[in-house]
């Protein structure tokens, strides 16, 4: 977005200041000295668009946000399966739950095992 703050708003503060204290409760007087904020790209289910794209030959790899790193094997499995043959070759990756159209066609992935502060990450 060309107008996001790169701060922390003061809800976040409070937040903080909140759980630190519950954390750490003889941590008396503490400060905030700076701070930083920066997008985060996740899609609205929080799984990453694995799929081809609307032009030919464009395959998409987006969406990962934070968690790109830990889940990249697979990611590049399917990305290479996607671009050889234009399917996944691993019946546990199935290139349908990342396709590009899930959001349009109202059909988010859904995860079987969510949990609080990762949004619905499969």
């Amino acid at each position: 977005p060309d107008s996001y703050s790169n701060r922390v708003d003061s809800d976040f503060v409070d937040l903080t200041v909140d759980k630190v204290g519950t954390r750490f409760p003889g941590f008396t007087e503490p400060a905030i000295t700076s701070s930083y904020a920066g997008c985060y790209d996740v899609t609205p289910d929080w799984n990453p668009i694995i799929s081809r794209g609307p032009l030919d030959g464009l395959v998409l790899a987006v969406g990962f946000s934070g968690h790109g790193f830990k889940i990249s094997p697979a990611v590049g499995r399917l990305v290479a399966d996607l671009v050889v043959d234009g399917r996944s070759s691993d019946p546990r990756i199935p290139e349908s739950d990342f396709r590009f159209s899930r959001f349009a066609e109202g059909d988010p992935l859904k995860t079987r095992f969510p949990y609080v502060g990762a949004g619905e990450m499969r």
